[in-house]
């Protein structure tokens, strides 16, 4: 099956795949296509694992001054509003939401 893409969509597998989060734009497509066909409970699972995470911290009092929450909310809506990639934490990791 071959599929053709929108110039936007092909630029945001290229920068992907060439920013190492994939190998080959294959990879990138069937991630997208595998988030995409998943149920709601599958698809944001991965955000329960990270409020089990954040709850585990605080209570070890692993804690985040006001201003650097902010900085990884404004992060965040970055990553989001398509700018940038959303499975990338502020440090510039990335986060495989699976």
């Amino acid at each position: 099956m071959q599929i053709a893409l929108t110039p936007e969509l092909e630029r945001r597998v290229a920068e992907a795949v060439a920013s190492g989060q994939f190998s080959s734009p294959e990879e990138a497509v069937a991630e997208a296509l595998h988030l995409l066909l998943a149920s709601p409970d599958q698809r944001f699972a991965w955000i329960d694992d990270e409020i089990r995470q954040g709850i585990e911290a605080a209570d070890r009092g692993e804690l985040l001054a006001g201003d650097e929450i902010q900085a990884e909310i404004d992060a965040a809506r970055f990553n989001m509003s398509g700018k940038g990639n959303r499975h990338v934490d502020p440090n510039g990791a990335y986060k495989n939401p699976r």
